[in-house]
């Protein structure tokens, strides 16, 4: 998180999606839930907002979560 803040200009936005559940075998892809997103961003970022997919194609509706985390301006 640390290095993702510190590539960003001041001002400015990650943006993505991340899973929602997690995977029967170990990973890639690797999942979560958004209360451990949450705990790993809110410390670097001054925004952090996440919210379900609407737009998700069939077989990840319901499992994946559309986020924005936002660097202070300072």
């Amino acid at each position: 998180m640390a290095k993702m803040k510190e590539l960003l200009a001041p001002g400015g936005q990650l943006v993505g999606v991340l899973f929602n559940r997690y995977f029967e075998k170990e990973g890639p892809p690797f999942g979560g839930e958004a209360e451990e997103y949450e705990k790993l961003f809110s410390p670097h970022f001054g925004r952090f907002v996440q919210e379900s997919c609407y737009n998700s194609i069939g077989p990840r509706a319901g499992s994946e979560l559309f986020f924005r985390a936002y660097k202070s301006k300072i």
